[in-house]
């Protein structure tokens, strides 16, 4: 198969090395309140994995008044993945913090790193150099961010 756009041979189906297309269909998209409920399941599905700071389900209230203050935060992006007209992640930068979730019907797909590569682009443009705070346990995310150019420079140790 060839890249549509600069005709390059592809050696990973998700993107062309040469000129970065994305072959898979991702799209971002800036998030709007109609997505926050999605957001909202996303982030209580994946917290017990995956987040350092949540430590238990959000309660709605919260959750909306949170992403109400962030709308007027200039260095909160935020967007939601799309991939055939679902909703199937999401993604923020929060200073140079980028975060991606992928919902877990749609994980396996090479999405995530489609995700990754795209919120890259982002950042390239906004000038921010990303860094992902990843759980230790969460070996998925560190394989994933590995494998999109990121790589380990610290580990927090927590007192319990």
């Amino acid at each position: 198969m060839n890249c549509p756009d600069c005709k390059t041979k592809l050696v990973d189906f998700d993107h062309c090395v040469k000129c970065g297309q994305d072959i898979v269909g991702v799209i971002l998209r800036k998030c709007t309140k109609n997505d926050w409920d999605f957001i909202l399941s996303m982030r209580n599905k994946f917290y017990k994995d995956s987040f350092y700071i949540q430590k238990k389900p959000l309660k709605k209230k919260s959750h909306y008044e949170y992403m109400k203050r962030q709308t007027g935060n200039i260095h909160f992006h935020n967007w939601i993945a799309m991939y055939q007209n679902k909703r199937v992640g999401y993604a923020s930068i929060e200073n140079n913090e980028v975060s991606v979730m992928v919902d877990s019907k749609f994980q396996g797909k090479k999405l995530g790193s489609n995700i990754i590569r795209l919120v890259d682009k982002k950042a390239k443009y906004l000038g921010l150099k990303l860094v992902a705070n990843i759980r230790i346990t969460n070996d998925a995310s560190k394989k994933i961010f590995e494998k999109n150019g990121y790589t380990p420079v610290m580990v927090l140790y927590e007192k319990r």
